[in-house]
């Protein structure tokens, strides 16, 4: 209840505060930035605190997924908003991993084909502490693709430290790449793709596509077809570049 309370007013206070200072921007949009804001400053210190408290982690890992959904609803461009009307059958199923199952969302298009399907392996964002396996940017891949897609909902901390999500992230990749002729898949065209923190999983399991490590993760058969990063986690967060510079102030909006 008090996570509850002080989201409330924290957010309130920012709705009151953007309204009077900066009436320019859209306010829904600015509000949506500045909550996000708060909440990650604001919850860690929880997390930390009560690491096995899985109510607490529970609440703060659903009021996020809401709050990055506003965030991409606003900010994205029109056209990726109709994301929705994807036409794919869509499939929940899990996949054995060296820690347990891995459950996966697969989209397969509705459309007639000659040829295996190319591959998107989505790997949500979240600081390997929230988020989860089915977004907008997922459909966006599949349904900009042409191919099928899927969502990987990977192991998070604090209950699952790592390296058990990096792990789950490969063996879903491999899993796929093994059994592309299952899924009507062409290992040849399989792409890793993910944003912010997956940026990081997507990127890590590409390197392991290619060095292996031990027998948790030997090497791919086939070569990845490429990587799609969306602001990857890839270096020390304190470094500041000349783009974080130049578009700093558009919050949100100029990551995206």
């Amino acid at each position: 209840m008090q996570i509850r309370k002080a989201l409330f007013f924290g957010v309130l206070a920012w709705f009151i505060y953007t309204y009077l200072h900066d009436p320019r921007i859209h306010v829904v949009d600015n509000v949506i930035n500045k909550a996000i804001s708060f909440f990650s400053f604001f919850s860690p210190n929880h997390l930390l605190t009560y690491p096995r408290d899985a109510d607490k982690i529970a609440t703060l890992r659903s009021i996020n997924n809401y709050l990055i959904g506003q965030v991409v609803r606003f900010n994205a461009h029109p056209d990726d908003l109709q994301w929705a009307e994807f036409n794919a059958t869509r499939k929940k199923f899990d996949i054995d991993g060296p820690h347990g199952p891995i459950p996966v969302t697969m989209l397969i298009p509705k459309i007639e084909s000659e040829k295996p399907f190319p591959l998107f392996i989505y790997y949500h964002g979240g600081g390997m502490v929230f988020g989860e396996a089915e977004d907008a940017l997922m459909y966006m891949l599949g349904r900009n693709g042409n191919g099928i897609a899927v969502g990987v909902d990977y192991r998070l901390a604090p209950e699952s430290p790592f390296p058990k999500g990096v792990l789950d992230c490969y063996t879903v990749l491999r899993y796929l790449v093994d059994h592309s002729s299952d899924f009507n898949i062409d290992p040849n065209r399989v792409i890793v793709s993910g944003a912010s923190a997956g940026g990081l999983m997507a990127s890590v399991s590409a390197a392991l596509s290619v060095h292996g490590y031990g027998d948790e993760a030997p090497k791919l058969k086939y070569p990845l077809a490429g990587q799609i990063l969306i602001f990857p986690v890839l270096e020390y967060p304190g470094a500041r570049h000349q783009s974080w510079l130049e578009f700093s102030h558009m919050g949100v909006r100029g990551m995206l």
